[in-house]
């Protein structure tokens, strides 16, 4: 598949080459080359709304991206398998949701981390 025909395909069937051909790299150099600017957006967005400490830094950006690329690789690319939208506007929200969602876990075990400080009995002192 050439290039120009790569940009071609739509989301939907994006999604389903890069899960029947996994180890092909033009489908996921195409999937990153559409999306990852979108994804990017959304955890910046997601953690700056959400986040006590302020707007993410591109650390924790890309440690989120790396989240994310993960849950939409698990088990056999589930996630792209299960989208059922038609419209390139459909196939962003969609993965603008797992952005979202990976995001807000993350940031919640974040503060459950912190809520688990070590503690100090006050009889002690």
């Amino acid at each position: 598949m050439t290039h120009a025909e790569l940009k071609s395909l739509s989301s939907g069937k994006l999604f389903g080459c890069c899960a029947s051909f996994f180890d092909d790299d033009r489908y996921w150099d195409e999937f990153v080359h559409r999306f990852n600017p979108c994804l990017t957006n959304s955890v910046y967005q997601t953690y700056r709304r959400f986040s006590v400490d302020g707007p993410p830094t591109m650390e924790i950006v890309s440690d989120l991206l790396q989240e994310i690329y993960l849950k939409i690789l698990k088990d056999k690319c589930a996630a792209l398998q299960r989208f059922r939208g038609t419209s390139e506007f459909e196939a962003e929200v969609y993965l603008m949701h797992i952005a979202t969602s990976v995001t807000i876990d993350q940031l919640r075990r974040q503060r459950s981390l912190k809520r688990r400080a070590r503690t100090e009995s006050l009889d002690k002192a």
